[in-house]
């Protein structure tokens, strides 16, 4: 007899919305999906990015999941970036961290970090720079 594992899976859905982008930057990306509306600034250029894939794969590292994120350049795709756990309850910051190491999963970013509103993880550890700005420290 044979047992099989089951594959994650994550599909990447674009569709064209006829409303004004709703991000909800106070919802965060839990649960196993995650979502981003965009607009090109023009009278019908909305659209909107939809990630579904197991909680194992899919995490959030804005404020609203307890993350500040720190030297993040808004206009790069690949970089290095520095996390803070601020969040409220430890199950916010935690949901990166579970089920393991969190490299290969993608994450929501904020709204001010990366070229893209999503993310892979390449990989995760402590940064050498422990220093932290006066608008983070606890």
């Amino acid at each position: 007899m044979q047992y099989h594992r089951p594959v994650a899976f994550l599909a990447f859905i674009i569709a064209v919305v006829s409303s004004q982008p709703s991000n909800n930057w106070n919802q965060p990306c839990f649960d196993g999906e995650g979502a981003y509306d965009l607009q090109d600034g023009g009278d019908s250029g909305y659209g909107s990015i939809k990630i579904f894939g197991s909680p194992k794969s899919v995490s959030d590292i804005t404020a609203a999941a307890g993350w500040v994120v720190l030297d993040c350049d808004k206009n790069s795709l690949e970089q290095e970036i520095r996390l803070v756990c601020r969040g409220d309850s430890e199950a916010s910051c935690n949901h990166l961290l579970e089920h393991g190491d969190p490299a290969n999963k993608l994450i929501r970013l904020p709204e001010d970090c990366g070229a893209g509103p999503f993310a892979r993880v390449a990989s995760f550890g402590p940064a050498e720079d422990q220093s932290l700005p006066a608008h983070v420290e606890v």
